[in-house]
């Protein structure tokens, strides 16, 4: 069974090879939501991962077998290397398909398998365990040094400094929740100011929370979500700005005074913080308190779903001022919030635009200039949106897809995850795209002008 895994892998070895030199037929290039993505046509996708698959059963098994023999191919096969090689090889072929995050956990899981299968050798285990720790460690802490980690309750805080050698860059400080970007901002007085990832002017969220904002002379803005406080350079002197966060860790990080990050402090300095969970504080509220609802907190990794349900945004509808409009940022690497956000948006009966905006770069920010943001702008009536001076002509209006809104009674995680997983929501916004069919989208209709 060992020579046959060998065999196996060397033609698995050679198909992938002959599928490199192939690549111009194999794989088709698509542009999706302003990116380059790659695509393998079929059968080749499938019978790659068949027989990845079908040789990593022979792997596990030969592996858990009393050793018989003293044959080095025997000892090369059953270690899994040569699988895991070319798999690795078939994955990077697909970088720009899986995404770097998925990429580094299959690294990850093959780490965990080898120290697996060596078990019974201590001092290969040994080795093992810390060749898998200094994989992780370098590529976790590349390019950049960690001023400040603390973990909390609602998770894993961090603060990176990214340097570089040249003296005419200054350096860039990035707040990270887990995995999630929650803001960066350049450590130069001149440039402290300027709001960067998705909260730049020119990305979706930072157009829609600049645009409410200039509804009138003096505006009153709820922020739910706090991030490294980006939304406060976006406003003026006079503005008032009430910030609603859950943790007192990220307060400390970005309003108190010697925190990392210093938007809040620069821009809004007498700025209100109420700690707390954002959806029963500002139900304290009165009705109509504020111009612009800014909802943020929708993190990649666990998602607050209770702040997107149809009890939630009635709520933030009914704090806002005759004209106010409520912004959600709905951007999400692994769930479908634009369409569960468009389903309670049908539900109320209460008109929206959405937009997606693609990254970009900024001279000293790098890949931090502006990120790709998926925002929705949700008013109580379509004369309020219409009157938005909107400076992108992509704004556009969403039928919702079909399927129940989330309540308080009814949150569809699963549906929101499939839908992400398999790009149903990306063939929803996007019906042109080749995947989808090519079906041009028709033009949406606006919902009816009262909302409930």
């Amino acid at each position: 069974m060992r020579y046959g895994f060998l065999a196996l892998a060397a033609v698995h070895a050679g198909l992938v090879i002959w599928v490199a030199f192939n690549s111009d037929s194999v794989f088709l290039g698509s542009i999706v939501e302003g990116r380059t993505r790659m695509s393998i046509t079929s059968p080749w996708g499938a019978l790659l991962v068949a027989s990845s698959l079908v040789m990593l059963m022979f792997a596990v098994h030969a592996t858990i077998q009393r050793r018989r023999d003293n044959s080095i191919v025997a000892d090369v096969a059953y270690g899994a290397a040569l699988p895991t090689f070319v798999l690795i090889i078939m994955l990077m072929l697909l970088r720009e398909q899986l995404g770097d995050e998925l990429l580094t956990a299959i690294a990850i899981t093959f780490c965990g398998v080898a120290i697996f299968i060596n078990r019974g050798r201590p001092v290969v285990l040994a080795v093992t365990v810390l060749i898998s720790f200094a994989i992780i460690f370098l590529d976790d802490a590349s390019g950049s040094r960690i001023i400040t980690q603390e973990r909390t309750f609602f998770g894993v805080l961090r603060t990176r400094v990214y340097e570089v050698r040249d003296a005419a860059v200054p350096p860039l400080r990035v707040l990270l929740h887990g995995t999630t970007l929650h803001g960066a901002q350049i450590d130069e007085p001149v440039l402290s100011r300027q709001p960067l990832t998705y909260y730049h002017p020119r990305t979706a969220l930072g157009e829609a929370i600049t645009v409410g904002l200039a509804m009138r002379d003096q505006s009153r803005l709820a922020l739910i979500g706090l991030g490294t406080g980006s939304t406060a350079c976006l406003m003026q002197a006079d503005d008032e700005l009430t910030i609603y966060e859950i943790d007192p860790a990220v307060v400390r990080l970005a309003v108190e005074p010697g925190g990392d990050f210093t938007f809040v402090p620069q821009c809004q300095p007498n700025a209100r913080v109420v700690i707390g969970d954002a959806r029963l504080q500002i139900a304290n509220a009165p009705d109509g308190a504020y111009d612009v609802v800014v909802v943020d907190a929708f993190s990649s990794d666990a998602i607050p779903a209770h702040l997107l349900t149809r009890e939630a945004i009635a709520l933030y509808l009914s704090k806002t001022s005759e004209n106010g409009i409520v912004v959600l940022h709905l951007s999400n690497r692994n769930l479908a919030l634009v369409s569960e956000a468009a389903r309670v948006a049908r539900d109320l009966n209460v008109p929206t635009l959405f937009r997606l905006s693609n990254a970009f770069e900024l001279p000293g920010a790098a890949l931090y200039g502006g990120s790709a943001a998926s925002v929705m702008i949700v008013a109580r009536d379509q004369a309020t949106l219409d009157a938005l001076p909107l400076v992108n002509d992509d704004w556009r209006v969403m039928v919702a897809p079909a399927g129940r809104g989330w309540t308080d009674d009814y949150i569809n995680v699963p549906r929101a995850l499939w839908d992400q997983m398999t790009g149903v929501e990306t063939c929803w916004l996007y019906p042109e795209q080749p995947d989808c069919g090519g079906t041009p989208a028709t033009p949406a209709s606006p919902p009816p002008a009262a909302a409930n």
